[in-house]
């Protein structure tokens, strides 16, 4: 979808509507959001039956979670609400440590599909449902019509949050935005040493006008450049339409890299991003773990093994999927929403991390990986705040960890899955980081 600036009528009419819908602000907060992000009624219950002894354990965790689309909201992160999954007292309250906040620019509405031979797939044509939200969130009328601006006043939100944290007065959480292996490093002596601060890193979810337009590469890379500076450090190409950069896995092609799509992933590894292939094709997947040298993530996934009823089965990922990240160093971070794991709760997040380190233990794939340890390869991958139900919200994490531990984990197997997994591998990733950086996580 090319994306072009504003007519001249647009520029006209925006400050009018802005003032018209200065009070639609209300609707996103108190009709829309309530029945998009929900839980399923199970947190007071999980939570009440979490022993002493695990809640001291789960205190102990740097808990780490690859992906929340809450920049899409019009809420404040400073404030605790009943309202969606996160904020940042929630987030105290559960013991997260770092969280990955996502620019989310288009979502479309899915429609039946007209061929009859493919069963389900999303095109960029639809209706943009997250363009629609933020003009009822009387966002600044640039953002309405432009995607990279609705990703930077997305990405203005967390910076925003940061700066009001700090600020005098304010009792809360300090959330701190790591940008860099040194910014890691300050957050976890930071939080050794008993202070109140939440880490924050930006990723972006779906690149959508990157290498729009046949762009040559040095336009692309320059883009892709663009969202670096930005802050942005998990970089996903695609969402749930294929772009400019390659097919999607719920997208119509079934297409993988696009020449666009090579260079601005070779870009964003050369400047210290990480690579996130949670919405990939699986031919674009394939051809990225072989195009990059480094690790990727799956940052928020179901498997396809046991994805029966609600579970989408082309959302997630095959047992051979799961092969190709492990074995480049990458990480499978997984969901909680139904569509991803199944409708029982903490309970199928648990199956699926199962899932995983089973595939992982194929004879086949560990006599070709000795000493490959498949709870290395796992992370947590909420999507919270994605118009999805979860059967906790951040503050519910202690349910969710003694659902580890009392379902088989060690305590080193949770400390890695817990964050620990998702801690090295951005240690290592993030510009200025290294296996030095690295060693600071537990």
């Amino acid at each position: 979808m090319t994306q072009r600036p504003p007519s001249l009528l647009r520029r006209l009419l925006a400050p009018a509507l802005a003032l018209t819908l200065a009070g639609c602000g209300l609707v996103t907060d108190y009709v829309i959001e309530p029945g998009q992000n929900t839980t399923s009624g199970q947190q007071a219950a999980l939570l009440a039956a979490v022993p002493p002894a695990h809640l001291a354990l789960h205190r102990s965790l740097f808990l780490a979670d690859l992906h929340a689309d809450t920049l899409l909201w019009e809420r404040d992160l400073l404030v605790q609400t009943n309202r969606g999954h996160i904020d940042l007292p929630r987030m105290q309250q559960g013991g997260v440590g770092l969280q990955v906040f996502t620019l989310v620019t288009d979502t479309p509405r899915e429609t039946p599909n007209p061929d009859p031979a493919i069963d389900h797939c999303i095109y960029a044509t639809s209706r943009n449902l997250a363009g629609l939200l933020t003009v009822l969130e009387s966002r600044p009328p640039r953002a309405w019509f432009d995607l990279r601006a609705r990703a930077f006043d997305q990405a203005g939100k967390l910076l925003d949050a940061e700066r009001r944290s700090r600020a005098p007065g304010y009792a809360g959480p300090e959330l701190m935005v790591v940008r860099s292996a040194a910014d890691f490093s300050r957050l976890l002596a930071r939080r050794a040493a008993g202070e109140k601060v939440v880490g924050g890193v930006l990723g972006v979810e779906g690149a959508h006008w990157v290498g729009q337009d046949n762009a040559d590469e040095a336009t692309t890379r320059a883009q892709v450049k663009d969202l670096f500076d930005l802050g942005v450090r998990v970089f996903a190409p695609t969402h749930r339409f294929d772009n400019a950069l390659g097919g999607a896995s719920e997208g119509c092609s079934g297409q993988g890299l696009t020449q666009q799509g090579r260079w601005a992933l070779l870009e964003a590894e050369r400047l210290g991003m990480v690579i996130d292939l949670a919405h990939a094709s699986s031919a674009t997947l394939r051809e990225a773990v072989a195009l990059l040298a480094q690790p990727v993530v799956v940052s928020h996934t179901g498997v396809q093994e046991g994805c029966t009823g609600v579970c989408y089965r082309l959302r997630n990922l095959s047992d051979d999927e799961i092969r190709a990240v492990a074995a480049k160093g990458g990480l499978i971070g997984v969901g909680y929403w139904p569509e991803a794991v199944g409708p029982n709760g903490v309970e199928d997040i648990l199956r699926v991390m199962r899932q995983v380190a089973r595939a992982l233990q194929q004879p086949a794939f560990k006599a070709a990986h000795p000493g490959l340890d498949p709870h290395a390869h796992l992370a947590l991958g909420s999507d919270f705040d994605g118009a999805v139900e979860t059967p906790i919200d951040v503050a519910g994490l202690p349910a969710l960890t003694w659902a580890m531990a009392r379902g088989g984990m060690t305590e080193a197997q949770l400390r890695q899955a817990a964050g620990g997994n998702a801690c090295r591998l951005l240690a290592a990733r993030l510009p200025g980081g290294g296996p030095a950086a690295a060693a600071a996580c537990r």
